[in-house]
């Protein structure tokens, strides 16, 4: 019964699994994805020029790791 009152005021409840290479995020509503916990940043002048952003992340970063230095956040904790 609680839970429906919940719902009914509007309430989203969401998870956060932070992982090494993904991270997964839930919600109440029953939906959950999956990202990839990477960083990226354009190693040189003409990478940025080609990539067209100063930073990427998840699969957009992988997608261009050849033109990246890629991180992974969470690596060390």
């Amino acid at each position: 019964m609680k839970q429906k009152d919940e719902q009914k005021q509007g309430n989203l409840f969401v998870g956060i699994d932070l992982g090494t290479s993904r991270s997964s995020i839930s919600a109440g509503n029953n939906t959950r994805e999956w990202i990839e916990s990477y960083v990226g940043w354009p190693k040189d002048f003409i990478a940025q020029q080609v990539v067209g952003k100063p930073v990427l992340f998840g699969s957009e970063a992988l997608l261009n790791r050849l033109s990246l230095d890629l991180c992974r956040p969470l690596e060390r904790g």
